[in-house]
């Protein structure tokens, strides 16, 4: 199947596809690509296309080379990494503001029961840059089967529901701050 015709809008069914983008580096791709494919083939029809990157540069790459926008953006954290918080808001810092704005941007703790002493930062401090941006903040922990699965469910669920892809309306989630934000 051309890729390119799989991801190009389609008038006549406008809500036959939902294209997630992932910012995900490191060990989390691949486990998490895995969970979110078999959550996609159980519980969408395979409605959603993932497209994976490392930062958003890689990402506003992808969408001038196919010509269409991700419809969501998840960004993973990986709290082992020291300089993850720097990493997560230079990425939120280059987006579109409609992505924050229309809630349709998440930031995913990707393991959030790790030890304190394996902690580049502490946990709070993710708290803090989802609280800054008033963004949703899910934690998972990746590295482990099952909670990557429920992690894959509750990411593929959220996105769907706000970008509205069974009812074609869009899930207005209001994130406290959010109005002090844009004034």
């Amino acid at each position: 199947m051309d890729s390119l015709a799989y991801l190009a809008y389609d008038f006549k069914h406008p809500f036959k596809r939902l294209t997630i983008q992932i910012i995900c580096a490191g060990d989390f791709t691949e486990p998490l690509k895995i969970a979110l494919l078999a959550d996609n083939k159980q519980n969408f029809d395979e409605k959603l296309h993932y497209n994976f990157c490392e930062d958003l540069e890689e990402c506003l790459s992808w969408v001038e080379r196919h010509g269409n926008s991700p419809e969501y953006i998840v960004i993973i954290i990986d709290p082992k990494n020291r300089s993850c918080i720097e990493i997560a808001e230079d990425n939120i810092k280059k987006l579109d503001s409609t992505f924050i704005s229309g809630g349709r941007l998440c930031l995913v703790n990707g393991a959030c029961s790790i030890k304190p002493t394996d902690m580049g930062v502490g946990l709070g401090h993710i708290n803090v840059l989802a609280q800054k941006y008033s963004v949703i903040l899910i934690n998972g922990d990746v590295m482990v089967p099952d909670k990557c699965q429920n992690l894959a469910t509750r990411i593929s669920g959220l996105a769907s529901a706000v970008c509205g892809l069974n009812t074609g309306i869009p899930f207005i989630v209001d994130i406290p701050g959010y109005d002090e934000l844009f004034q």
